[in-house]
C-alpha cells in the first residue's frame, strides 16, 4: 500500500528566519551581556533625561547643544523618548537593543 511522499512543513520560511534570528539575538546578549547607560548610551541618555524632565541639565553646554541643534541622533531620542513614556527609560532602552538585534540577525 503507497500512500504518497508526505511533505511536513511545520513553519514558513520567514518563520525559520525569525526563529534562528532569535536564537542568534539572545546567544549574543547571553555572550556579550547587556548593561543599561553605558558606552554611547551615557551621551543620548541625557538628552531624553532631559525631554522627561525639562527642569534636569538646564546649564550643561553639551545636553542644551544636542538638545537645540538637530543631530545625528535625533530620532533615536525621540524614538527612545516615545518607549520610555509607556515602558520607562531603561526597559525602552533594552527593547531597543533586542529589537536591533533582531533585525541584525534577520536580515544577515
Amino acid at each position: 500500500m503507497y500512500f504518497g511522499a508526505h511533505k511536513f512543513v511545520l513553519m514558513s520560511k520567514a518563520g525559520k528566519d525569525l526563529a534562528w534570528s532569535l536564537l542568534g539575538a539572545f546567544c549574543f546578549m547571553f555572550i556579550y551581556g547587556y548593561t543599561f547607560n553605558c558606552s554611547d548610551q551615557e551621551e543620548h541618555l541625557p538628552q531624553v533625561y532631559k525631554l522627561l524632565n525639562p527642569s534636569l541639565y538646564q546649564s550643561d553646554y553639551f545636553v542644551e547643544a544636542a538638545s537645540s541643534h538637530f543631530t545625528i541622533r535625533y530620532f533615536y531620542v525621540k524614538l527612545v523618548y516615545a518607549f520610555s513614556i509607556v515602558f520607562g527609560v531603561e526597559a525602552a532602552v533594552f527593547i531597543l537593543y533586542v529589537l536591533c538585534l533582531l533585525l541584525c540577525f534577520y536580515f544577515y
